[in-house]
Formats: structure tokens, sequence, C-alpha cells
């Protein structure tokens, strides 16, 4: 073991295979370390109870707690208070197994998942059908799922009414889409007096159905056809 005071660079410790400094402070609860500049505070690292925090002086600092880490300012934990980064500085990324309680605790607050990606959709139901374009994309945020897709096919024989390979199951009941913009160059033959397609997802399933609208009436696809939709679904 070496130690080294020196006017100049301080002090320095050196051992092989241990500690190379302990600091213990008996009884009481409170800082352990000061740091100073020019003779005045600017921190300290100490303890409350069995957790370490390191805090600025009169200002925010870090608890180290039990499987958690707790905001602290001017030596006690605060609530809504001490910010992560700022406009100018951020930091680059955050990975969490878990999720993020925003705008409150609740569980209503609470997001756990985000996504983006692909899917597959198909005509469903279909006594056969040869898909030219299978092409679809989704943003899943929490339970919302927001999807596109691109739909050609050159034939198709029997009733089909159906899109299926939705990247998410749908909710236990069939509910309307939240909202839909549909383009349809050739994919449906409708009835005279019907103004719009709707969507609704089928309970407990990764599929679609279409419907003519005002009535709710379903409509089938042409035995070829082009359509483009965009909607978002609720998953369960």
């Amino acid at each position: 073991m070496a130690i080294t005071i020196n006017g100049s660079t301080g002090i320095t410790t050196d051992i092989d295979g241990n500690e190379s400094l302990t600091l213990n402070r008996d009884t009481s609860d409170g800082d352990i370390i000061t740091l100073q500049k020019d003779n005045t505070t600017v921190g300290s690292i100490g303890n409350d109870g069995s957790n370490l925090y390191i805090e600025r002086n009169a200002n925010s600092g870090l608890l180290f707690g039990s499987y958690q880490i707790l905001p602290r300012r001017n030596g006690s934990l605060i609530n809504n208070t001490v910010s992560l980064g700022n406009t100018s500085y951020t930091f680059a990324d955050g990975y969490f197994g878990g999720g993020v309680y925003v705008g409150g605790t609740g569980s209503a607050n609470h997001l756990d998942d985000y996504e983006e990606g692909t899917w597959t959709p198909a005509i469903y139901d279909a006594s056969s059908v040869s898909h030219s374009v299978q092409d679809g994309a989704y943003i899943k945020i929490g339970k919302l799922v927001y999807i596109t897709c691109r739909l050609q096919w050159g034939s198709l024989s029997g009733n089909a009414n159906e899109v299926s390979g939705l990247p998410f199951t749908a909710l236990s009941q069939p509910k309307e889409a939240m909202s839909s913009n549909v383009y349809v160059n050739s994919g449906f033959t409708m009835a005279s007096g019907k103004y719009w397609i709707n969507f609704y997802t089928m309970a407990n399933q990764t599929r679609l159905y279409f419907t003519q609208q005002p009535n709710t009436q379903d409509i089938n696809f042409n035995s070829s056809g082009n359509i483009y939709f965009q909607t978002m679904y609720i998953t369960s």
C-alpha cells in the first residue's frame, strides 16, 4: 500500500485488490464528503439512513434507495420539481424494461409500449385469391394502433369482405375503427345510394371487415382490385 500527500497533486492512495479509501460517519445521517471550490461548498456525498445521496449544494441531487433513484433538493426528497435534462441539453436515449408515467402517477398515465413496424395484409376467407401487393405499416402507442395498408389482387373467387394480418389482436368485442380513410380503385362494387366505407375490428381477432354506410351493409371485394386505407383501432 502506498499513500502520497503532495501540496501540488493532493492525496493519492494505491492498494492492490482492496478499497483504497474508506470514510465513515458515526451516529448521525448527513454529509460524508463535502466538495468545495475556492473554499465554497459546491456539493456533497452522504447518507440518509442506509441510502446514499449525491447533491449539489442547496440545489438538486439524487438519492439512491432500495431499487429506486429519487430526486432531492435542498437536503430533502422533492416531488415534481427536479428535471432530467433541459431544452438545450438532452439525453440521447432512454432504455426501459417497463413503462413511463406521463402527466400523472395513476394507471391511466402509464405508457408501457411504443412500436413501429410492418404487417402483411391479406384478403380473408375468399375461396381463392392471388395477391400482387401486400404492404402494411403500423405505429403502436400503448393500446392504440395506427395502420396503413395497400392491397392489390389479380384474381379472387368467393365472397370476402375482411382483411387479415393486423399486427395486434383487437378488443374482445367488435369496434368501429376510430378514424378511417380509404381509397378504392376497383376493389368493391357498392350499392347505389351508399356514400362511404367503414371498417370494424373482429372480436379477439387480427381482422377488419368492411361495410357500406350509412346502413352498415356488408360489401364484398371484386374479383380483382386495388385499395389503400389507413385507420386506427384499439388492441386488447
